[in-house]
Protein backbone atom coordinates (compact mmCIF):
# COMPACT_ATOMS: atom_id res chain seq x y z
CA UNK A 1 0.00 0.00 0.00
CA UNK A 2 1.76 3.67 -1.02
CA UNK A 3 0.17 6.38 0.02
CA UNK A 4 1.62 8.47 -3.08
CA UNK A 5 -1.13 6.61 -5.21
CA UNK A 6 -4.01 8.57 -3.28
CA UNK A 7 -6.10 5.29 -2.49
CA UNK A 8 -8.15 6.40 0.56
CA UNK A 9 -9.55 3.92 2.87
CA UNK A 10 -6.68 1.68 1.90
CA UNK A 11 -3.74 4.17 2.60
CA UNK A 12 -5.58 6.90 1.52
CA UNK A 13 -9.49 6.76 1.27
CA UNK A 14 -16.65 8.10 -1.79
CA UNK A 15 -18.97 10.94 -0.76
CA UNK A 16 -20.58 12.37 -0.79
CA UNK A 17 -20.40 13.06 0.61
CA UNK A 18 -20.16 13.85 3.71
CA UNK A 19 -23.43 12.00 3.98
CA UNK A 20 -23.80 12.33 8.19
CA UNK A 21 -21.47 15.76 8.71
CA UNK A 22 -23.45 18.81 10.13
CA UNK A 23 -24.94 20.90 7.86
CA UNK A 24 -22.48 24.12 7.93
CA UNK A 25 -20.44 23.27 4.28
CA UNK A 26 -17.39 24.81 3.92
CA UNK A 27 -16.48 25.99 0.81
CA UNK A 28 -13.30 24.69 1.25
CA UNK A 29 -14.62 20.84 1.82
CA UNK A 30 -13.45 18.23 -1.08
CA UNK A 31 -14.94 14.96 -0.85
CA UNK A 32 -13.16 12.37 -2.28
CA UNK A 33 -15.53 8.98 -4.10
CA UNK A 34 -12.87 5.97 -4.88
CA UNK A 35 -14.60 2.85 -6.84
CA UNK A 36 -13.36 -0.26 -5.90
CA UNK A 37 -13.20 -4.14 -6.96
CA UNK A 38 -13.10 -6.25 -4.98
CA UNK A 39 -13.15 -10.29 -6.12
CA UNK A 40 -15.86 -12.16 -4.37
CA UNK A 41 -13.32 -14.47 -2.91
CA UNK A 42 -11.38 -12.07 -1.56
CA UNK A 43 -14.60 -9.98 -0.02
CA UNK A 44 -15.04 -11.46 3.57
CA UNK A 45 -10.65 -10.40 4.08
CA UNK A 46 -11.39 -6.85 2.63
CA UNK A 47 -13.91 -6.17 4.68
CA UNK A 48 -11.95 -7.55 7.61
CA UNK A 49 -9.19 -5.59 7.07
CA UNK A 50 -11.03 -1.87 5.79
CA UNK A 51 -13.02 -2.15 9.81
CA UNK A 52 -10.64 -3.59 11.75
CA UNK A 53 -7.37 -1.79 10.86
CA UNK A 54 -8.58 1.19 8.23
CA UNK A 55 -11.75 2.32 9.79
CA UNK A 56 -9.42 3.57 12.96
CA UNK A 57 -7.05 5.09 11.52
CA UNK A 58 -9.45 7.08 9.32
CA UNK A 59 -10.67 7.72 13.45
CA UNK A 60 -7.42 8.66 14.55
CA UNK A 61 -7.17 11.01 10.96
CA UNK A 62 -10.31 12.48 12.75
CA UNK A 63 -9.12 12.93 15.96
CA UNK A 64 -6.31 14.92 14.94
CA UNK A 65 -8.27 17.65 12.55
CA UNK A 66 -7.26 16.17 9.20
CA UNK A 67 -10.02 13.65 8.16
CA UNK A 68 -13.74 15.09 8.32
CA UNK A 69 -15.15 12.06 7.11
CA UNK A 70 -14.66 8.09 6.00
CA UNK A 71 -17.24 5.54 4.60
CA UNK A 72 -17.26 1.99 3.77
CA UNK A 73 -20.28 1.29 1.00
CA UNK A 74 -21.44 -1.69 -0.90
CA UNK A 75 -23.21 -1.19 -4.18
CA UNK A 76 -26.25 -3.44 -4.19
CA UNK A 77 -27.91 -2.30 -6.99
CA UNK A 78 -26.48 -0.21 -10.63
CA UNK A 79 -23.58 -0.43 -12.43
CA UNK A 80 -22.53 3.11 -13.11
CA UNK A 81 -19.25 2.67 -12.03
CA UNK A 82 -17.70 0.52 -14.13
CA UNK A 83 -18.82 -2.48 -12.09
CA UNK A 84 -17.19 -1.65 -8.56
CA UNK A 85 -18.77 -3.15 -5.84
CA UNK A 86 -17.65 -0.85 -3.16
CA UNK A 87 -16.90 2.25 -2.42
CA UNK A 88 -15.05 5.08 -0.16
CA UNK A 89 -16.38 8.18 0.39
CA UNK A 90 -13.60 10.72 2.25
CA UNK A 91 -14.10 14.48 3.06
CA UNK A 92 -11.33 16.66 3.86
CA UNK A 93 -11.17 20.60 4.53
CA UNK A 94 -7.42 20.62 3.36
CA UNK A 95 -7.08 17.85 0.18
CA UNK A 96 -3.65 19.34 -0.15
CA UNK A 97 -2.86 17.90 3.37
CA UNK A 98 -4.71 14.72 2.88
CA UNK A 99 -2.44 13.75 0.06
CA UNK A 100 1.22 13.88 1.98
CA UNK A 101 -0.76 10.50 3.21
CA UNK A 102 1.15 10.68 6.46
CA UNK A 103 -2.22 10.42 8.21
CA UNK A 104 -2.71 7.21 6.92
CA UNK A 105 0.65 5.45 7.92
CA UNK A 106 -0.99 2.16 9.63
CA UNK A 107 2.06 1.24 11.08
CA UNK A 108 1.61 4.12 13.73
CA UNK A 109 -1.32 2.86 14.88
CA UNK A 110 -0.93 -0.69 14.79
CA UNK A 111 3.10 -0.83 15.23
CA UNK A 112 2.84 -4.66 15.90
CA UNK A 113 1.32 -6.03 12.59
CA UNK A 114 2.74 -5.75 9.05
CA UNK A 115 1.31 -3.77 6.38
CA UNK A 116 1.08 -7.22 3.96
CA UNK A 117 -1.51 -8.33 6.57
CA UNK A 118 -3.73 -4.89 6.89
CA UNK A 119 -3.57 -3.65 3.10
CA UNK A 120 -5.95 -4.27 0.88
CA UNK A 121 -4.30 -2.67 -2.77
CA UNK A 122 -2.89 -5.95 -3.98
CA UNK A 123 -5.64 -7.99 -4.50
CA UNK A 124 -8.48 -5.02 -5.47
CA UNK A 125 -8.51 -2.56 -8.09
CA UNK A 126 -9.39 0.73 -8.09
CA UNK A 127 -11.95 1.90 -11.19
CA UNK A 128 -12.74 4.98 -11.12
CA UNK A 129 -12.35 8.27 -8.91
CA UNK A 130 -14.57 11.91 -8.44
CA UNK A 131 -13.12 14.79 -6.27
CA UNK A 132 -16.97 16.55 -5.59
CA UNK A 133 -17.34 19.51 -3.68
CA UNK A 134 -20.87 19.82 -1.23
CA UNK A 135 -23.36 22.35 -2.39
CA UNK A 136 -26.04 21.50 -0.05
CA UNK A 137 -27.52 19.18 2.98
CA UNK A 138 -30.70 18.46 4.57
CA UNK A 139 -31.66 16.30 6.98
CA UNK A 140 -34.64 14.89 8.81
CA UNK A 141 -34.80 15.97 12.47
CA UNK A 142 -36.24 12.81 13.27
CA UNK A 143 -32.76 10.84 12.65
CA UNK A 144 -30.86 12.17 15.35
CA UNK A 145 -27.57 10.07 14.15
CA UNK A 146 -26.66 10.03 10.34
CA UNK A 147 -25.44 6.00 11.11
CA UNK A 148 -29.36 5.01 11.40
CA UNK A 149 -29.89 5.53 7.71
CA UNK A 150 -28.81 2.05 6.45
CA UNK A 151 -28.65 2.26 2.54
CA UNK A 152 -27.36 5.65 0.00
CA UNK A 153 -28.55 6.18 -3.41
CA UNK A 154 -26.77 8.22 -5.71
CA UNK A 155 -28.27 10.29 -8.60
CA UNK A 156 -25.24 10.60 -11.12
CA UNK A 157 -26.53 13.61 -13.22
CA UNK A 158 -25.29 15.01 -16.74
CA UNK A 159 -25.77 18.67 -15.91
CA UNK A 160 -24.97 20.96 -19.18
CA UNK A 161 -24.64 23.88 -16.94
CA UNK A 162 -23.63 22.18 -13.12
CA UNK A 163 -23.82 25.60 -11.46
CA UNK A 164 -27.06 26.34 -13.09
CA UNK A 165 -28.41 22.93 -12.28
CA UNK A 166 -26.99 23.04 -8.55
CA UNK A 167 -28.83 26.63 -8.07
CA UNK A 168 -32.21 25.23 -9.75
CA UNK A 169 -32.37 21.71 -7.27
CA UNK A 170 -31.48 24.29 -4.38
CA UNK A 171 -33.96 26.66 -5.00
CA UNK A 172 -37.00 23.90 -5.95
CA UNK A 173 -35.86 20.57 -4.67
CA UNK A 174 -34.26 21.27 -1.57
CA UNK A 175 -37.41 23.43 0.25
CA UNK A 176 -39.31 20.96 -0.95
CA UNK A 177 -38.02 17.56 0.06
CA UNK A 178 -37.12 19.44 3.34
CA UNK A 179 -41.01 19.76 4.09
CA UNK A 180 -41.60 15.94 2.34
CA UNK A 181 -39.01 14.38 5.11
CA UNK A 182 -40.51 16.82 8.20
CA UNK A 183 -44.23 15.79 7.56
CA UNK A 184 -43.00 12.35 6.70
CA UNK A 185 -44.60 12.12 3.31
CA UNK A 186 -41.65 10.29 1.95
CA UNK A 187 -39.17 7.62 3.80
CA UNK A 188 -36.36 9.22 2.37
CA UNK A 189 -34.28 11.06 5.53
CA UNK A 190 -31.71 12.80 4.35
CA UNK A 191 -31.09 14.71 0.60
CA UNK A 192 -27.56 16.59 -0.20
CA UNK A 193 -25.68 17.50 -3.36
CA UNK A 194 -22.61 18.13 -4.96
CA UNK A 195 -20.32 19.51 -8.14
CA UNK A 196 -18.16 17.24 -9.83
CA UNK A 197 -14.76 18.96 -9.69
CA UNK A 198 -12.71 16.29 -11.24
CA UNK A 199 -12.92 14.83 -13.57
CA UNK A 200 -14.62 17.80 -15.31
CA UNK A 201 -17.39 17.53 -16.93
CA UNK A 202 -17.32 16.69 -20.82
CA UNK A 203 -19.88 15.03 -22.68
CA UNK A 204 -21.95 12.29 -21.24
CA UNK A 205 -19.39 13.03 -18.61
CA UNK A 206 -21.29 13.55 -14.86
CA UNK A 207 -21.16 16.65 -13.40
CA UNK A 208 -23.46 17.00 -10.46
CA UNK A 209 -24.01 14.44 -7.75
CA UNK A 210 -27.56 13.73 -5.33
CA UNK A 211 -27.88 11.54 -2.43
CA UNK A 212 -30.92 10.60 -0.90
CA UNK A 213 -30.56 8.54 2.26
CA UNK A 214 -33.11 5.42 3.37
CA UNK A 215 -33.65 3.53 6.22
CA UNK A 216 -34.46 0.29 4.20
CA UNK A 217 -33.22 -1.60 1.08
CA UNK A 218 -37.07 -1.35 0.08
CA UNK A 219 -37.40 2.22 0.63
CA UNK A 220 -34.33 2.93 -1.59
CA UNK A 221 -35.64 0.63 -4.02
CA UNK A 222 -39.29 2.54 -4.50
CA UNK A 223 -38.71 5.57 -3.30
CA UNK A 224 -42.46 7.43 -3.05
CA UNK A 225 -44.48 10.65 -2.30
CA UNK A 226 -47.53 10.94 -0.90
CA UNK A 227 -50.89 11.22 -2.68
CA UNK A 228 -50.95 14.78 -1.33
CA UNK A 229 -47.27 15.92 -2.18
CA UNK A 230 -46.97 18.80 -4.30
CA UNK A 231 -44.21 18.29 -6.53
CA UNK A 232 -42.24 20.94 -7.91
CA UNK A 233 -43.17 20.53 -11.78
CA UNK A 234 -41.71 24.12 -12.78
CA UNK A 235 -38.45 23.30 -11.12
CA UNK A 236 -38.30 19.75 -12.48
CA UNK A 237 -38.76 21.51 -15.82
CA UNK A 238 -35.86 23.97 -15.85
CA UNK A 239 -33.47 21.05 -14.38
CA UNK A 240 -34.51 18.81 -17.47
CA UNK A 241 -33.75 21.47 -19.67
CA UNK A 242 -30.20 21.34 -18.64
CA UNK A 243 -29.39 17.92 -18.53
CA UNK A 244 -28.29 16.33 -21.55
CA UNK A 245 -29.10 12.55 -20.10
CA UNK A 246 -30.84 10.71 -18.16
CA UNK A 247 -29.23 10.24 -14.36
CA UNK A 248 -27.43 7.27 -12.95
CA UNK A 249 -28.83 5.59 -10.04
CA UNK A 250 -26.95 3.27 -7.98
CA UNK A 251 -27.84 2.29 -4.31
CA UNK A 252 -25.20 1.42 -1.54
CA UNK A 253 -25.50 -0.16 2.08
CA UNK A 254 -23.48 1.59 3.80
CA UNK A 255 -20.92 -0.61 5.65
CA UNK A 256 -19.16 1.38 7.86
CA UNK A 257 -18.68 5.37 8.95
CA UNK A 258 -16.91 7.17 10.84
CA UNK A 259 -17.13 10.90 11.46
CA UNK A 260 -16.63 13.65 13.50
CA UNK A 261 -19.38 14.32 16.19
Amino acid sequence: MKSSNLVFGSAIVLLLFAFFLPQQLSAQEVMFYQYRKVPSAKVDEFLKRETTYWSKVAQKGIDNGKLEFWGLFERVSGGNSSDANYLFVNSFKDIDEAMKGEMWDATKTFPGIPMSKMETNSFTEVSQVLYTSPQSWQQSSKVKKGDEAKFVVINYHHATDPQGFIALENKFWQPFIKDEMETTRTKQVAWGNQIVLSPSAGKDRVSTISVDLFMTFNDALMPYFSQDSKMPNEGLSELQKLTSAPRDIEIYRIVKIVARQ
